[in-house]
């Protein structure tokens, strides 16, 4: 008999097949009905049909490559293809990056060989050309050493020594001159109205001038008795002694202040009979102020009579 599994010839009555172990019972083996794969079937099975060029010692639906336990696929052969090939486009990477690196060094390389190899071109050039000078004059192959030049030492200006600022201006030091004074003489009490009753801290008493042009262009100066600092004046204009003097002679009402480094500022007086105070622009470093009178308020009494009763300087 031949086993239905693998095709080989077996004992006849074997239940296994002692080449592949397939079963060789188609029923149970207790049943009656068990048949066996023997060589009376093939003789039987042969005896009933006529032989046409068949194989009647095969069973009908016998096929040799059949097995019942097909062989596990081995997929270990497809697991080293990837790894393999994994491992190979990692090489091929690695080459790649060596590959550029080689180029790239040698390029630059290449690079610096040939600025050596010009900057050694351009010596051999220059040295060709300082021999050519040389043999065509030999007398300028001899250079004379050129002195350095001397240098001369930078004129010291002096500094100026750093002047402390003038003091403020005080009103005890100040002593008044004036172009001119009126000197009433002809009154029974006679009243010489001199400059220094300009500074004498008296409102009751004034500084007076009587001429043509009511007292425009005559001053009055205060000496400080040294430089000091002057930012400012008070300046009672007119007489005020009293109301009724104050109208009846003129007051100023435009002054210039000069003061001693010639400089100047105008100020323009009210007509009124109070102290009025004018500040400086800048404070001043000087040793005297002059009050100029510019302009004035005619008196409706004493037209030609200007009158100043009190300035003080601060």
């Amino acid at each position: 008999m031949f086993c239905e599994n693998c095709g080989k010839q077996i004992p006849d009555g074997s239940a296994f097949c002692p080449e592949c172990g397939a079963n060789l019972t188609r029923h149970d083996p207790d049943d009656e009905s068990t048949v066996l794969l023997t060589s009376d079937y093939s003789s039987t099975y042969s005896s009933s049909y006529p032989s046409q060029g068949y194989d009647y010692s095969r069973p009908p639906g016998y096929d040799p490559y059949y097995s019942p336990n097909p062989p596990k696929k081995d997929n270990s052969k497809r697991i080293v293809l990837i790894i393999a090939l994994v491992l190979a486009i990692i090489a091929l990477t690695v080459a790649a990056i060596f590959v550029i690196k080689k180029v790239t060094s040698s390029d630059k390389e290449d690079t610096k060989t040939e600025e050596v190899e010009d900057k050694s071109k351009n010596k051999k050039k220059e040295k060709k050309a300082e021999a050519a000078e040389e043999k065509e004059d030999p007398e300028d192959s001899v250079k004379p050493v050129e002195e350095a030049p001397v240098e001369e030492p930078a004129e010291t200006i002096p500094e100026e020594p750093v002047r402390a600022a003038a003091p403020q201006v005080s009103m005890n030091t100040v002593s008044a001159t004036a172009s001119d004074h009126l000197n009433e003489t002809q009154l029974k009490n006679p009243i010489n109205h001199v400059p220094s009753l300009v500074i004498d801290g008296n409102v009751t008493t004034a500084w007076a001038v009587q001429n043509s042009r009511s007292g425009v262009g005559d001053y009055v100066t205060l000496n400080l008795g040294g430089t000091y600092t002057v930012s400012g004046f008070d300046i009672y204009a007119g007489h005020h002694k009293s109301q009724d003097l104050y109208m009846k002679n003129c007051r100023p009402s435009r002054v210039t202040a000069i003061f001693s480094d010639g400089t100047s500022q105008t100020f323009v007086l009210n007509d009124v009979m109070t102290m009025q105070r004018q500040t400086l622009s800048k404070p001043v470093e000087t040793t005297s102020v002059t009050f100029r009178i510019d302009d004035a308020y005619i008196g409706n009494k004493y037209p030609k009579d200007m009158c100043v009763s009190e300035i003080s300087l601060f």
